[in-house]
């Protein structure tokens, strides 16, 4: 029993329009935002980058193949925090209490990532 009247193909070929605009125009929106940050927080990090050694504070994964280290420095007596990737397979691993190196930037050290992330050009090719 089909509950839901038939379509005329023109209403049909209008719901697709609107249901591909009601989906692609948000995707669209989030990528542009997710790329203009990380192209932002690279050249911000390119013309005003410090290097430092942070502390590994602990470790996150998001799925099987994506692992991430949670770090955190001190600026001027002021603790800042940031996640990084992990490479669980590579042979210098970190434990928790591990120094690594981060770049903040100078002027807005909430700006930072790991020294390795930020030198990983296949990673942010920009």
């Amino acid at each position: 029993m089909n509950f839901y009247p038939k379509l005329k193909e023109k209403d049909s070929k209008q719901l697709d329009v609107f249901l591909l605009l009601l989906i692609g125009i948000p995707c669209i929106i989030i990528l542009i935002l997710v790329f203009t940050h990380v192209y932002y927080t690279r050249t911000s990090l390119k013309g005003n980058g410090i290097t430092r050694k942070g502390i590994v504070t602990g470790f996150h994964s998001s799925s099987k193949s994506s692992y991430f280290l949670d770090y955190s420095f001190s600026v001027n007596g002021i603790q800042y925090t940031g996640r990084g990737r992990y490479y669980p397979k590579l042979p210098d691993r970190y434990f928790i209490g591990d120094s690594i190196l981060i770049i903040y930037d100078a002027k807005e050290p909430t700006t930072n990532m790991t020294y390795r992330d930020f030198v990983d050009v296949k990673m942010y090719p920009f």
